[in-house]
C-alpha cells in the first residue's frame, strides 16, 4: 500500500523542546487514512494540497506545518496526541 511507504524518521529538536518523530506521525497519518478508507491522492485532495506533501510526511521525510495539522485533526476527528502518535486510540486516552 503506498500509505505505508514509510522510511525511518529523525527526532527533533528545537531549544530543547522533543516533537515527536517523523515515523511516529508517518504512521498515525497513513493508518488514520487507511481506516477512514481514503488514498494519499484522495486525502491531498480534500484537505486541498499537493499529493507530493502528503506523500513526504507518510515517508517521514517531513512534518505538516501547524495549519495542516489542523485540517488533518478535522478531517479524523480525533485528538492532536492521536495524530502525533503520542496515543494510538480513543480508548488510550482515557
Amino acid at each position: 500500500l503506498e500509505m505505508l511507504n514509510i522510511t525511518k524518521g529523525k527526532q527533533c529538536m528545537d531549544n530543547g523542546n522533543q516533537f515527536p518523530n517523523q515515523t511516529t506521525i508517518a504512521i498515525s497519518i497513513a493508518k488514520l487514512a487507511l481506516e477512514r478508507g481514503v488514498t494519499l491522492k484522495e486525502l491531498a485532495e480534500i484537505l486541498n494540497l499537493s499529493y507530493s506533501g502528503v506523500s513526504r510526511w507518510t515517508r517521514g521525510e517531513t512534518f505538516p506545518t501547524p495549519e495542516v495539522i489542523d485540517k488533518l485533526q478535522d478531517y479524523f476527528k480525533v485528538p492532536i496526541a492521536q495524530l502525533l502518535g503520542e496515543i494510538t486510540s480513543l480508548e488510550s486516552a482515557f
